[in-house]
């Protein structure tokens, strides 16, 4: 435990620097793409990463029996343009039935549209968006 600062008593500066705070975009110091800005668009330039940030989610979506469906998500923030977006389904009801979405985004959130191998009732999906502007 030497790497621990000694706080002594105090045990509100403990607290204090042991709160978290929001991780920028810095931890992918490089990004491909063809835009500066709008970080959705494919290309081959290389580009280091200034100003953005991550945000990441849960949704279900329940029904009657269907095998496709869409959905708009608003983010907790937007974002300055378009970010990247990664969705994955991580439940259905009934259980096992193989779901395929497509997601993407202007900005402000998400669009979402699936389409499962049978009738489902219920679908949970994760969601990643990675895109630009600054939030600190």
């Amino acid at each position: 435990m030497s790497d621990f600062p000694d706080f002594g008593s105090d045990f509100f500066k403990l607290i204090e620097e042991l709160q978290g705070t929001r991780v920028g975009a810095e931890w992918a110091r490089y990004r491909q793409g063809s835009q500066p800005d709008v970080w959705s668009r494919p290309g081959s330039g290389t580009r280091t990463t200034l100003g953005g940030f991550v945000q990441v989610g849960s949704f279900k979506w329940t029904g009657g029996a269907a095998v496709s469906g869409g959905e708009s998500i608003t983010f907790p923030v937007s974002f300055a343009d378009e970010p990247l977006l990664f969705c994955n389904v991580v439940k259905t009801t009934p259980l096992g039935v193989q779901v395929v979405c497509q997601v993407w985004s202007d900005g402000p959130g998400i669009d979402l549209l699936w389409w499962a191998a049978s009738n489902v009732t219920e679908i949970w999906f994760h969601w990643l968006a990675y895109g630009p502007g600054d939030i600190r």
